[in-house]
Order: C-alpha cells, then structure tokens, then sequence
C-alpha cells in the first residue's frame, strides 16, 4: 500500500539551510524508492480555509519504506536542516491508490 508524504512549508527562515538541504534531499528520497510527486505550485482553496503556503508530496511504496527514509542516516542531518530552516507542517498517509469506489 503506497505511502504519501505531505509537506507544507509555510515561512523559509535560513536560505542558506534550506539550499544546502534541496542538494541533497532527492538523493535520500530516491535511495528509498521514493518519488516527488508535488514540489510547489499554486494552490486554490475552494472549500475551508486551508490553503498550502509550499506543498511537497513524496511518494514512498509502502509506510515501512517512507518511515526508513525519514529516520535514516542519510536524512537526519538534512531534516535537521530543514527543520531549523522553514517552519512547516507534514503527515504521512498510507493507503491504497486506485478509482472512486461508489459503494
């Protein structure tokens, strides 16, 4: 079952950081078969009143491997990174892609 990682970032507070972490993100992402799915845009709200400042979704194939890739070795000193460089939210959902079941 597919693993979805949603990040929003809201306020950049350490450019320095943050670009010294987008240099090596991807690299730990792709070493646990993730994929980015969303990196930035637009968004609209249409309904409520939450609108994402910077969305990033990621993609891993399962939670097991999306939980390995963000308590990795190779992520700590990167999500630190990004932890003291941008303020933001994030959540990992797991479940199965596929079509609108009417049931």
């Amino acid at each position: 079952m597919a693993a979805f990682c949603f990040f929003d970032i809201h306020d950049f507070l350490d450019e320095c950081k943050i670009e010294t972490y987008r240099a090596g993100v991807l690299a730990t992402v792709r070493q646990h078969q993730g994929r980015y799915r969303i990196l930035g845009g637009k968004c609209l709200s249409i309904e409520g009143d939450w609108v994402p400042d910077f969305p990033l979704l990621i993609e891993f194939p399962d939670m097991a491997r999306a939980l390995e890739w963000y308590r990795s070795a190779e992520y700590r000193d990167l999500r630190r990174l990004r932890l003291e460089g941008a303020r933001g939210d994030a959540l990992f959902l797991e479940c199965e892609p596929g079509e609108f079941i009417d049931g």
